[in-house]
């Protein structure tokens, strides 16, 4: 009785921009996702054969994302507001690429993330537009 009655003040209390922020952000934290596929306009297209590139977001302060890009390991931070998701400088290892497809993908793929805006979350699925809304990066849960 004592613990329903302590409830009831919350119950009905409006959620502030900051705090569904943070929520929205532990939404991602612990998820891992590998890329699908890139739409850019109307044309959809594949990642090269063999190319594995995946996106990791950790909860922490501040909260960090990270993964293969094809060649290379990359890490930064990651800020959500309210459906936007925006990265910090983006790090990553400088290894050369044994592909001439996956050489060229690599940085289609990071400039697709520091330019990236509008997220959504489906099950299963994430995306992200990036440039402006001029492409979506399609990514399946790992």
């Amino acid at each position: 009785m004592l613990a329903l009655l302590l409830a009831i003040p919350c119950y009905g209390v409006p959620v502030t921009a900051s705090e569904h922020d943070r929520l929205a952000s532990n939404r991602l934290a612990g998820t891992q996702w590998v890329l699908v596929s890139f739409v850019e306009g109307t044309t959809e297209s594949a990642l090269p054969q063999g190319t594995n590139s995946t996106l990791k977001f950790s909860a922490g302060e501040p909260p960090l994302a990270s993964g293969h890009a094809g060649c290379n390991w990359y890490h930064g931070s990651y800020r959500v507001e309210r459906d936007r998701l925006s990265f910090g400088p983006i790090a990553t290892t400088r290894m050369a690429c044994l592909s001439e497809a996956t050489a060229q993908h690599e940085p289609r793929y990071l400039r697709a993330l520091e330019t990236a805006g509008v997220f959504e979350v489906t099950p299963g699925r994430l995306t992200i537009s990036y440039g402006e809304g001029r492409g979506v990066l399609v990514f399946r849960r790992a």
